[in-house]
């Protein structure tokens, strides 16, 4: 999952919600992804990764050989190693929850929170400002220094990969 590009790694997230929730719906909206009853759900995902090394003369050839998976985050140095993902392109008007998740090296955290308190939850720090002249689009930021809160509040599940095989 690591190496899959960004639009892929979001559908196969897409489909462990779905095996997850057999019961959500495919939306027929492009402002949300899924929909329980009259619930409208966006899905999203990141990785948990190191700061990519600066590219520089000297080091250009072995850095274009390097994988994700080398700064992929283990869970057990998930408080201690510096990482930062965004969760990005909410657009809180369209949703009622979203269900997002990061990807560590061994498991998966699993979150659900709903669109209202993702702006009132200062400890969230959602932007609403993504992009410059962009309105009601924005993102959040998780880290090391904040990934305990989420699990406080807000973790639905978390998964090792021997739990998706059991999945399919």
């Amino acid at each position: 999952m690591i190496n899959l590009e960004t639009r892929q790694f979001g559908e196969w997230f897409e489909i462990l919600v779905d095996k997850l929730n057999p019961t959500f719906e495919p939306s027929n909206d492009l402002s949300y992804d899924r929909k329980d009853n009259d619930v409208k759900i966006e899905i999203k995902a990141s990785r948990a990764l190191t700061k990519p090394t600066k590219v520089t003369k000297d080091n250009w050839l072995d850095i274009g050989k390097e994988s994700k998976s080398d700064r992929l985050i283990r869970d057990d140095n998930k408080l201690t190693t510096k990482w930062d993902c965004n969760i990005q392109q909410i657009k809180t008007d369209c949703f009622d929850i979203l269900w997002y998740s990061i990807l560590f090296q061994d498991k998966i955290y699993i979150f659900k929170i709903d669109s209202e308190t993702i702006r009132q939850d200062s400890n969230i720090k959602y932007s609403d400002k993504q992009h410059r002249g962009n309105k009601r689009e924005g993102q959040f930021h998780i880290k090391n220094t904040n990934i305990q809160y989420h699990i406080d509040n807000y973790l639905y599940m978390k998964l090792d990969y021997d739990d998706l095989k059991k999945l399919t």
